[in-house]
């Protein structure tokens, strides 16, 4: 089941807030299997990371994901940095 295409073109945004400051945005690449996830301090973009290749079924889960599992995320090993702004 591929359930990238249930989103449209493949892409699902999942704006996270984490307080007033700070939001984490994650974008989906489906053809690739991983994540970019940026982080916005008071609206600038401060970080960029991309998650190593997950397998089909761990990438189907981390669709799902909430607020507190992509902050969990964030404290792994499971990414790496992409560009510092």
């Amino acid at each position: 089941m591929i359930i990238c295409q249930i989103f449209g073109i493949g892409r699902k945004i999942l704006t996270l807030k984490i307080n007033k400051m700070k939001t984490i945005i994650a974008t989906p690449n489906c053809t690739n299997r991983t994540f970019t996830i940026r982080i916005y301090i008071n609206g600038k973009l401060y970080f960029k990371y991309r998650t190593i290749q997950m397998s089909k079924k761990e990438f189907e889960a981390e669709l799902n994901n909430t607020q507190n599992d992509w902050s969990h995320f964030l404290k792994s090993n499971d990414y790496y940095l992409v560009k510092s702004y």
